[in-house]
């Protein structure tokens, strides 16, 4: 019998993280199985009612969005 295990994984706010979260789910419903269709959702849930409590305030929709992930030497 195979698993089917989806997970989505983040950090917030971006501009100075405090918090990581990590969202597994296990055997999915539905017609989609990918980790940022089904997982994502729950992440920014999750995310955002932590910051709420901690009260950290997401970043402004102005900062500059990711085009390009760099790794040192060793990176894959």
């Amino acid at each position: 019998m195979i698993t089917l295990l989806l997970s989505f994984a983040g950090v917030g706010p971006i501009s100075n993280p405090r918090l990581a979260t990590v969202v597994v789910i296990n055997e999915p419903a539905g017609d989609f199985y990918h980790g940022g269709e089904i997982a994502a959702p729950v992440f920014a849930n999750i995310m955002g009612a932590a910051m709420q409590l901690l009260n950290l305030p997401p970043d402004a929709q102005t900062l500059p969005r990711i085009t390009a992930v760099r790794g040192g030497q060793n990176a894959g």
